[in-house]
Formats: C-alpha cells, sequence, structure tokens
C-alpha cells in the first residue's frame, strides 16, 4: 500500500472500510503528528492523547475530505487545535473548574491565542 497516495487510501478506508488502508495512513504521518504535538503541549502524554484524537477524527472524516485537500496540511491544522483543547482541558482540571461551565481560566485564552501565533510563525 505504499504506493498509494493518501487519497487513495482515505478513499479506501471511506468506501469500504479498509484497515489496511487506515494503517498505512497512519504509519506514514504518526511521527509528523506525534512530533509537531510534542512541540506544542511540551508533554509526551497530551502529545500521545493529542495524537490520537486526530486520527480518530480523520477516521471519521475521511470520506468528507476533497481530492484537493494536502492530508500533512489537514492533520497539522487539527493537531494544533486539539493541542491547544487538550492543554485547556487539563488546566481546568487542575483548576477544579467544572466541565459543563464555560472556563473561567483567563490563561485558556492565553494557551489557545499562543498556539495560533506558533501556527502562524511556523508556516509563514
Amino acid at each position: 500500500m505504499a504506493e498509494l497516495t493518501d487519497h487513495e487510501l482515505l478513499t479506501r478506508f471511506a468506501l469500504t472500510a479498509d484497515e489496511a488502508a487506515f494503517a498505512a495512513l497512519v504509519t506514514r504521518h504518526v511521527n509528523l503528528v506525534w512530533s509537531a504535538a510534542r512541540r506544542f503541549t511540551g508533554d509526551d502524554t497530551l502529545a500521545g492523547e493529542v495524537t490520537q484524537a486526530v486520527f480518530i477524527l480523520l477516521a471519521q472524516k475521511a470520506g468528507g475530505l476533497s481530492t484537493r485537500t494536502v492530508l500533512t496540511g489537514w492533520l497539522y491544522h487539527r493537531l494544533v487545535a486539539g493541542a491547544a483543547r487538550s492543554e485547556c482541558r487539563a488546566l481546568r482540571r487542575s483548576a477544579g473548574c467544572q466541565p459543563a461551565l464555560p472556563c473561567t481560566q483567563p490563561a485558556c485564552a492565553f494557551i489557545a491565542m499562543r498556539y495560533y501565533v506558533n501556527h502562524d510563525s511556523a508556516t509563514g
């Protein structure tokens, strides 16, 4: 399956639930996703959680991605948002915030801003 493009693998997975096709995508991109998530979060555990969440989202969205979608870019954008959310959840837990209530921690807004500023400076 190494010779198939990302889009061909996604299509196989979306149409036939071909687990080997999805596994090939994960194998191809997991190091990129994990290392970028690790760079953003600074934490191995959070990076692993973000990586898992990104690939779960990919499995859910596989059939809806355009043929023009560049998968590495899609994955990167999802991990930036996921890393920010994951760090905010950890902050909320440590501050004792209730999950159903809006976060009152000003640091959550700062975290989200920092991720997007870092993302913009990393991409151009």
